[in-house]
């Protein structure tokens, strides 16, 4: 059985929001520790992988997956600091995907037994929610090598990333564009620049995102990508 590994609630650094009324109700955050999350969507795909990073800027990777298979990617939710925007209790977001692209108000709420619980809510008051526990990414080998990945579009894409994080791509189409995979400081999440000079993914020809790097439930390596520039949004996803 494939079971992913619960991290602590180890640099837990996030305000005090609230606290439970009995010895059994865990003390509630207003944001999530520093960390990643898998858990449920609901409104944009049943699935999602929160990323929150070092500096509290945060991803909601969302699609779909069921108990044995890969994730379908969607799209993601993007926003520069996870924590509650000055007066209110939510954060500014914004998501890229193919169900729904625009503005969102994020409240997200961790809880001291591991789980975190958000909502996204736009601006015409469509509400989408998740949750998810936090869990360590992780796979038998690197990230290294040959990748065969499906655009937000449906395009397929060849990536072959090497040792050192630098990658090219080519699309179905043979669009050529390459890019770069750094360390964010979370264990198999990656920052990824993508210079896309001849415009295979979209306008712009610069996008900056994440890469998640994992196990998928059908027992794959799993590569989960998305990145954003000149507001657009592009999203990566394969397993091999």
């Amino acid at each position: 059985m494939h079971i992913r590994g619960i991290l602590g609630a180890a640099g837990l650094s996030a305000v005090l929001a609230g606290c439970g009324g009995g010895s059994d109700t865990p003390t509630v955050y207003a944001y999530p520790a520093v960390g990643v999350y898998s858990g449920s969507m609901t409104g944009l795909g049943n699935a999602q992988r929160l990323i929150v990073l070092p500096n509290f800027e945060y991803w909601v990777i969302y699609g779909s997956e069921g108990s044995a298979s890969n994730f379908t990617l969607n799209g993601s939710i993007y926003g520069q600091d996870i924590r509650p925007y000055s007066g209110v209790d939510y954060t500014r977001g914004t998501s890229y995907g193919v169900s729904y692209t625009g503005d969102l108000n994020v409240r997200a709420l961790y809880q001291s037994d591991g789980l975190v619980f958000g909502t996204a809510t736009s601006s015409q008051n469509a509400v989408y929610s998740f949750d998810g526990r936090p869990y360590n990414p992780s796979t038998s080998s690197g990230v290294q090598g040959l990748w065969t990945l499906r655009a937000l579009d449906n395009q397929l894409v060849n990536v072959d990333i090497g040792t050192g994080g630098a990658f090219s791509a080519t699309t179905q189409s043979s669009c050529v564009f390459t890019g770069n995979l750094s360390g964010a400081g979370l264990n198999n999440v990656y920052r990824v620049s993508i210079i896309d000079v001849n415009r295979c993914l979209s306008n712009s020809n610069s996008l900056a995102g994440v890469a998640l790097f994992e196990t998928s439930f059908a027992f794959r390596q799993q590569l989960l990508v998305s990145a954003i520039g000149n507001g657009v949004g592009v999203g990566l996803y394969g397993a091999r």
